[in-house]
């Protein structure tokens, strides 16, 4: 009983710090890539635009998803993010 539960705290653990390392990542990317990003994913006529420090691409997606300003390859990511998560974009907003 005493094993099962330090597997499962420690299973807790590796989770918790796995999601912390994705999210540094997407932020990372979300910089790093902020050329490439805004050229292939959104409309020139986009207020919402890629590079911010502490947002997530998703947040981005999401924001431009709603203005109407995503490219065809930006839809075509945000239903495979929906195929993931429904809604996914568009909760990330508000995070």
């Amino acid at each position: 009983m005493l094993l099962t539960t330090f597997k499962i705290l420690l299973l807790i653990q590796v989770i918790l710090k796995y999601k912390k390392v994705l999210t540094q990542f997407d932020m990372f990317c979300n910089v790093m890539l902020t050329e490439l990003l805004n050229w292939t994913m959104i409309k020139r006529n986009s207020k919402h635009r890629f590079g911010g420090q502490r947002e997530w691409i998703s947040s981005v997606i999401g924001k431009n998803l709603l203005a109407g300003t995503l490219t065809r390859f930006g839809r075509w990511i945000n239903d495979r993010l929906d195929d993931y998560e429904y809604g996914h974009t568009i909760k990330q907003i508000a995070k």
